[in-house]
């Protein structure tokens, strides 16, 4: 704008409607202090009106404090207390500008790109040379905010409430009915027990029951569909088919290095055909969206619980594929004995709930009880194991069940994206500077209404991603509202 006035002025000076134009410096300046004038004849009819009269000003004035008057350039001046200061005249007498008009912001702007991006501290010490800005405390950190390069450095990523647990976590079922499945590795297995035997990369095939928490492990050998299904049919054997599985969807396999973009490749295959075959014997595979691992926390937990006493006890050495399944049905047990929830103050609870006694009555890790050879018939052996699962269901929901009422984290509702809305796709493995913008399409809302996941799409392709890993960027509707609600506030002043 500054520089179409100067083009402006030189025009007139050429067809003789105004002064001869001086030097670029001297131009530049009489540009900008044009544009000072109009928004000072703008924001501030009245005070320019009674200063120029030599009258008071009115009482609802918000510059009596500051005793203005009009200075160099025809400006409305800081009067002040510093007439005395050893200061320049343009620091003794700063040029008053309200910080409500789309003027000021480019102005602010400008002094943020001057110090180079500099926060809002030295925007205001900057500024602070020439003008007095009102409501700059307000205003200037308002336009910092608005800084899409500075966004992306500053990389505050959306957060949302966490939302109600789902159904298949609080309704009580057969162990593993609903299960969760998560891969730990890879783990090097010994072909043989010699000195200088070869080795191979194993894996670990956590299920977790949705419900109780129980573990069960089996150790297969590779990432490929054959692998996975036999370990899958001896889960099923020993626990039961569940009806629904769930796991995540194998991108955490994805990375920049080649030996990551293979095991990416290997789970992917894996998911898709192993997905099909599953469906086709009544089992139903669920994934969560990509890149959200805190929505699968229930197996995300036991693979780093599995993961603690795996170090612990083996830690480096290479194991046969015997010697590591039977450390791995070593840990299941440890897993499945560890208490639900503290133990119970009740006198007639003699022992902590654990995921074991859902599955063989008693925590696996107990002494054996001492045989009774009284013979029950089969009603009253029936009534029995009936009255120790409703026992146990019970203590369930006495005990586990409100202890998942709070929520650790992420407590309170926040507002939820909108189809529209400018991001940046964050990824841990780039700079800032890197990251995408994208354009969220569509939000997928959670059963209490808030978003959590949105499908966006970038200059190249489209993807899901949770809104943990996207970055807000603002906009200028928010930059209005706030001038707005600015506005309203100093007309109720």
């Amino acid at each position: 704008m500054v520089k179409v006035l100067c083009y402006c002025r030189r025009w007139l000076a050429v067809i003789g409607q105004a002064g001869v134009a001086g030097s670029d410096g001297d131009e530049w300046r009489e540009a900008r202090f044009m544009c000072f004038r109009w928004i000072q004849a703008h924001h501030f009819e009245d005070d320019v009106r009674a200063v120029t009269a030599g009258e008071k000003l009115p009482k609802r004035s918000r510059l009596r404090a500051l005793h203005p008057f009009i200075g160099t350039g025809g400006l409305l001046r800081v009067g002040g207390r510093l007439q005395n200061a050893p200061l320049t005249y343009d620091e003794k007498h700063l040029i008053i500008l309200p910080g409500h008009c789309l003027i000021m912001r480019r102005l602010i702007e400008q002094a943020h790109r001057d110090t180079l991006h500099g926060g809002p501290q030295l925007m205001r010490s900057h500024l602070g040379r020439m003008f007095w800005i009102l409501r700059g405390p307000l205003v200037i950190p308002a336009v910092y905010r608005e800084c899409v390069r500075c966004a992306r450095f500053r990389a505050t990523a959306m957060e949302q409430q966490i939302g109600p647990l789902p159904a298949v976590r609080v309704t009580p079922g057969r162990p593993f009915q609903v299960t969760g499945l998560d891969y730990a590795g890879p783990l090097p297995i010994l072909f043989s027990k010699g000195r200088k035997a070869p080795s191979t990369k194993g894996y670990v095939a956590i299920f977790i029951c949705m419900v109780v928490r129980a573990v069960h492990v089996e150790v297969v050998s590779d990432l490929t569909t054959s692998a996975f299904l036999p370990a899958f049919s001896r889960f099923c054997a020993r626990r039961g088919r569940p009806a629904v599985l769930y796991s995540d969807n194998g991108t955490t396999f994805k990375g920049a290095s080649r030996e990551l973009r293979e095991l990416f490749s290997k789970s992917s295959h894996l998911l898709e055909s192993a997905s099909n075959r599953l469906q086709k014997r009544g089992t139903v595979w669920k994934f969560i969206p990509p890149r959200a691992p805190h929505f699968g926390g229930l197996w995300e937990a036991a693979e780093r619980s599995f993961k603690y006493h795996f170090r612990r006890v083996i830690g480096d050495p290479r194991l046969t594929f015997e010697e590591l399944s039977t450390e791995a049905a070593r840990i299941e047990a440890c897993l499945n004995s560890r208490p639900l929830c503290p133990r119970s103050s009740r006198p007639e609870d003699l022992e902590a709930l654990t995921p074991a006694h859902f599955l063989v009555g008693s925590s696996l890790l107990d002494y054996p009880e001492p045989y009774n050879e009284q013979t029950l018939n089969f009603t009253s052996r029936w009534r029995l194991l009936r009255g120790m699962r409703n026992l146990f269901w019970s203590r369930w929901r006495r005990e586990v069940l409100s202890q998942m009422q709070q929520r650790s984290k992420w407590l309170t509702a926040r507002e939820s994206l909108q189809p529209g809305d400018m991001v940046l796709l964050r990824d841990d493995l780039c700079s800032p500077s890197s990251w995408p913008l994208a354009r969220v399409e569509q939000v997928h809302p959670g059963s209490d209404g808030l978003v959590r996941v949105a499908t966006i799409k970038t200059a190249s392709s489209t993807f899901t991603r949770p809104i943990v890993k996207l970055i807000k960027l603002p906009t200028d509707a928010q930059a209005e509202e706030f001038y707005c609600r600015l506005n309203e506030k100093e007309k109720s002043e």
